[in-house]
C-alpha cells in the first residue's frame, strides 16, 4: 500500500507538471487517494509492531521497492531492468535470511518499563546521532542546491547527491517513526486499558507520543514528495528504503536491547542478510535514469530554475 500511494503521488505530480496552471498538492485527486494508501500502510505497520519485534519487521521496508518497481512500471512507464530484476532477488533472499534469525517479541513489557527504556544511555546516543545525521544532510542538500544553481550544467555526481539527500532525509525521519511507533503504540493501548477514554486523552505522556510519530511522519511524507518533484521515483524511493531500515533497525536493535537476543550465529546471519538486502535495494539507485541528458541539453537554465 505503501509504494501504490508514492506512485500515485508521483503520478499526480508528473500529470501538474504538464499544466501550467498546477493545484495545491490537497486538491489532486490522485496525490491525496496517494496520501490515504500512505496512511493506511502506517497503520497496518503500527498494528503489525505490536505483535513482532522492530528488527524482524524492518527489513520487510525492502518489499516496498519490489512493488514499487511493478507500479512505476505500469502507472509511470518506467522500465524494469535485468539489473532491476536482479536487485529484487537479491532482496527476497536478503529478506529470507533476516526474518528467520531476526529475534522473535516474546517478552511483552509494561509501559514503565518503555518509558525507562527512553532514558538510557544508548536510546538517547542513537538519537543524537540520527538529529545530527538529519542536520548534516539538510545543509548538505543546501549545498548542492547551490552547486546545482551556480553551474551552468548539471553534474550527475553531483545532482545524484542532491538527489540522494531528500531520499535519506526522509529515510531517517521514516526510521524513527518506526522506531518511536511500537513503544509509542504499546504504551497507549496501556493508557487506554487503564485510564479509559478520560485517562487517555488527559495523559499529557500520550499527547507527546503522538506529537513525535506525527513530526517524523509529517516530515518524511514532506522530503519524499521534494524528492519526487524533482527524481525518478525508483531513485528516491530506493534510497530511502535503505536509510530507512538502517535508522529502524539499529533503532530497534538499540532502544529495546534486541542485541541481548543474537546468538553469535543468528547475529552474523541476520547482518549478512540485512547487508543482501541493501545491496540489492542499491542496485535499483545505481541503475535509475536522472534525465539528466534531456533535461541538460535542451533547456538546462529552464530546469535550473524549477529547482
Amino acid at each position: 500500500m505503501m509504494a501504490l500511494g508514492v506512485n500515485l503521488q508521483k503520478y499526480s505530480l508528473n500529470t501538474q507538471s504538464k499544466i501550467e496552471k498546477q493545484l495545491p498538492k490537497f486538491k489532486q485527486k490522485y496525490w491525496m487517494l496517494g496520501l490515504v494508501f500512505y496512511i493506511s500502510s502506517g497503520i497496518m505497520l503500527s498494528i503489525a509492531l505490536l505483535f513482532a519485534s522492530q528488527s524482524q519487521l524492518s527489513p520487510l521496508m525492502s518489499m516496498v521497492l519490489v512493488s514499487n518497481v511493478v507500479f512505476a512500471h505500469f502507472l509511470l512507464g518506467e522500465n524494469i531492468s535485468k539489473i532491476d530484476a536482479l536487485g529484487i532477488l537479491i532482496i527476497i533472499v536478503g529478506l529470507c535470511i533476516t526474518t528467520t534469525t531476526a529475534p522473535r517479541a516474546e517478552n511483552i513489557l509494561s509501559k514503565e518499563e518503555l518509558i525507562d527504556l527512553y532514558t538510557h544511555a544508548l536510546f538517547i546516543c542513537y538519537v543524537a546521532l540520527i538529529v545530527a545525521m538529519i542536520v548534516s544532510l539538510y545543509f548538505l542538500k543546501c549545498f548542492f542546491e547551490k552547486r546545482n544553481h551556480e553551474s551552468e550544467q548539471r553534474e550527475l555526481k553531483i545532482w545524484r547527491a542532491y538527489g540522494i539527500t531528500f531520499a535519506a532525509l526522509a529515510g531517517c525521519f521514516g526510521g524513527l517513526c518506526v522506531t518511536f511507533m511500537k513503544s509509542a503504540t504499546t504504551i497507549i493501548v496501556e493508557e487506554a486499558n487503564e485510564g479509559g477514554f478520560v485517562g487517555l486523552v488527559s495523559s499529557w505522556l500520550m499527547w507527546i507520543l503522538i506529537a513525535v510519530l506525527g513530526t517524523t511522519w509529517v516530515f518524511q511524507l514532506y522530503w519524499l514528495n521534494k524528492g519526487l518533484e524533482k527524481f525518478p521515483v525508483i531513485f528516491i524511493v530506493s534510497i530511502e528504503a535503505i536509510v530507512n531500515e538502517f535508522v529502524a533497525v539499529l533503532g530497534g536493535t538499540l532502544y529495546f536491547e534486541e542485541y541481548k537476543m543474537f546468538s553469535a550465529l543468528t547475529g552474523t546471519l541476520f547482518g549478512f542478510g540485512l547487508v543482501l538486502g541493501m545491496t540489492g535495494v542499491a542496485l535499483f539507485a545505481s541503475q535509475a535514469d536522472l534525465g539528466l541528458d534531456i533535461e541538460c541539453k535542451e533547456a538546462p537554465s529552464v530546469a535550473l530554475n524549477e529547482i
